[in-house]
């Protein structure tokens, strides 16, 4: 029965990890809304609100659930740096591909960019944002234990 409980508490740690970074990204971006992007300065802030949104969403949820869970190491720091750069992987992408289009055509970079690309690497990053939480688990079950 403990099993089941301990598993029952990761499955709702991570919902609520997906649930707080959703709601951070969106509260984020109706504060950044602009009905058209005049610059790329202006766009910028659309990926640079979700990535603040999934990093504190998903590491403060997190802390709070280890915390909570009494986990030990919680190794805070690398935690922090390993959500924040994979957390940064997609958005920089989505930078990279609404950068190379330009903002000459508005209406198609509203299509493309803003329409198509926005909600997938939204997507991804929550993904990312997980695995980079999440993976500091893997490198610490991969150390041999010294006899």
């Amino acid at each position: 029965m403990n099993k089941i409980w301990n598993a029952l508490s990761w499955i709702l740690i991570v919902v609520a990890q997906i649930v707080i970074g959703y709601g951070l990204v969106y509260f984020l971006n109706i504060l950044n809304y602009k009905p058209q992007y005049e610059t790329i300065q202006q766009f910028l802030m659309i990926p640079f609100s979700i990535w603040l949104g999934y990093l504190i969403g998903v590491y403060g949820i997190g802390m709070l659930g280890l915390g909570l869970k009494k986990i030990e190491p919680l190794v805070a720091g690398l935690r922090f740096l390993t959500t924040a750069v994979m957390t940064a992987i997609p958005m920089l992408i989505l930078i990279f591909n609404a950068v190379t289009m330009g903002l000459e055509d508005r209406q198609q970079f509203q299509d493309i960019v803003m329409v198509r690309m926005v909600p997938y690497y939204t997507q991804l990053c929550t993904v990312f944002a997980l695995l980079g939480f999440y993976v500091t688990v893997w490198w610490h079950r991969a150390v041999p234990k010294k006899i």
